[in-house]
């Protein structure tokens, strides 16, 4: 039997999460927001040496510069990823809510949906996906993202003479 919707992302992630860690695995997971979710770009954005900062940590799928997304964010700014990190609470913005923001007057690519989804944990952060459907993100994608960001494990940022 062919397992659909959350039930197979449960699985995937779960035959995912099961491996021996490897460097690679944040980078699995996320593509699973490709596979499970339609995204066409996903990144976890995580604080960095500057707490005060939300840095792109990993990234799979299209050039997020295709959609205006930046390497990094003030936390305590306006972007959605910083919202949904300050707040933690997700945010589900279709293509007139990206547009007035002004991260999104300056993308190339129109009619996308974005989604942007706290990571719990040491440091927290956000994932960030794109749809670029006007519709966004459907309620199996959305409880895919939602079983995606439990997977994500961020590390704690440390002081750098503790590599």
């Amino acid at each position: 039997m062919r397992r659909t919707g959350a039930g197979r992302a449960e699985h995937v992630l779960a035959t995912l999460m099961a491996a021996p860690a490897s460097s690679d695995r944040l980078r699995r997971v996320l593509e699973q927001a490709l596979v499970l979710a339609g995204a066409s770009f996903a990144g976890v954005y995580a604080p960095g040496d500057d707490p005060a900062v939300l840095c792109l940590a990993e990234s799979v799928g299209l050039p997020g510069s295709l959609y205006g997304l930046r390497d990094g964010y003030p936390a305590d700014g306006g972007a959605p990823v910083a919202e949904a990190h300050r707040t933690g609470r997700p945010l589900w913005l279709g293509p007139r809510e990206v547009a007035a923001r002004a991260e999104g007057r300056r993308t190339p690519a129109p009619d996308f949906s974005l989604a942007a989804l706290p990571l719990a944990g040491p440091g927290g952060g956000s994932l960030l996906a794109v749809a670029e459907r006007p519709e966004g993100f459907d309620a199996g994608e959305r409880a895919a993202l939602e079983l995606i960001v439990r997977a994500v494990a961020v590390p704690e940022p440390g002081p750098a003479d503790s590599h």
